[in-house]
């Protein structure tokens, strides 16, 4: 599926890219962030993607709000498009910039999990307790 992602992509960059997959509708990529952006369904990370998935029963208020954000979307089912909405004032380049902050704020994240992990066995948990100590104090 995330090929085919990519594949359409190439055609429908300015589109948020809808699998209907089972019982759920799966996107990927910055499309993911977008959708997460706007509705806050989780995040998958893959590999060398992340996803994101929504039951069927929320089709119709996900697509009504991207409709009156003025967001084009296509959904695809068993490789083909089997709707597709396409505003002349499409707007869905304002939430890319917001896709690249996300991704570099994860990216940061990651480097720093990889940091905390060789961290030897008897530092941990100072050094955890000392991030907690931080976070709690913004939140």
């Amino acid at each position: 599926m995330i090929d085919l992602f990519r594949i359409l992509k190439l055609d429908y960059k300015e589109y948020v890219i809808l699998f209907k997959s089972g019982s759920f509708y799966i996107s990927f990529d910055e499309d993911s962030i977008i959708l997460n952006k706007l509705f806050n369904y989780k995040i998958i990370n893959l590999k060398n993607n992340i996803k994101i998935g929504f039951p069927l029963g929320n089709i119709d208020i996900v697509l009504k709000k991207l409709e009156n954000l003025k967001i084009n979307y296509i959904i695809i089912d068993n490789k083909n498009i089997i709707n597709k909405y396409e505003n002349e004032n499409n707007v869905f380049s304002n939430y890319t910039s917001s896709v690249y902050e996300v991704i570099n704020i994860n990216n940061r994240i990651e480097k720093i999990v990889d940091k905390l992990k060789s961290i030897d066995s008897d530092s941990i948990n100072g050094v955890l307790n000392q991030i907690e100590i931080i976070v709690d104090k913004i939140y």
